[in-house]
């Protein structure tokens, strides 16, 4: 949970800082301050540190990532292993083991997509009240304008959500018949 923070964080944090060291950079620029050297050795500095440390954790995060689904794929099959005969034969067990399998194969398994998306809904959250502050401050229109576009994005994701999640016992059906044709050419 504290890695998914730090990096749901840092990307706010990492724009802010860079938007803030731009502007002292090209302030010293146009007043041929001597100090420009500085500002810019301490901009890159903090940049270069602050990477290796994001891809330090982002690292970590991703074994971790990889082990929970892991962990529930092996739990799926245990499962469909001690399960009744009749139980393996059945279409509609068929579909929803194919769901979990697919659930489970990619890095967006529930567990782990419920505690990214929760914190890049914090980091948005801080972003959009940090960039709100300072895009208040030129322009209250320019503003609204970025909140309605930031509203469509989120109904049009909602619409794509929807829509996958009325389809997917159709692609699972799909995936099924894939599958038994694989299995029917291997043997």
């Amino acid at each position: 949970i504290f890695l998914s923070l730090f990096i749901a964080l840092s990307g706010p944090f990492l724009q802010i800082i860079q938007l803030f060291f731009s502007k002292y950079i090209l302030n010293s620029l146009f007043q041929k301050n001597k100090d420009i050297f500085l500002f810019i050795s301490l901009y890159v500095l903090f940049i270069f540190v602050f990477e290796i440390i994001l891809s330090f954790i982002d690292s970590k995060f991703s074994v971790l990532n990889n082990t929970l689904p892991m962990k529930y794929k092996y739990l799926l099959y245990e499962k469909n292993m001690r399960t009744d005969y009749e139980n393996v034969e059945n279409a509609k067990n068929n579909n929803d083991f194919l769901i979990a399998n697919n659930d489970t194969s990619s890095r967006n398994c529930a567990p782990v997509k419920i505690i990214r998306t929760s914190f890049m809904l914090l980091a948005n959250i801080a972003g959009a009240f940090a960039y709100g502050a300072i895009i208040s401050s030129l322009s209250f229109y320019l503003l609204g304008i970025i909140f309605i576009c930031a509203f469509m994005s989120y109904i049009f994701n909602l619409l794509n959500q929807k829509f996958y999640d009325k389809n997917k016992d159709a692609i699972s059906l799909l995936d099924r018949k894939l599958d038994y044709i694989q299995n029917t050419t291997e043997n």
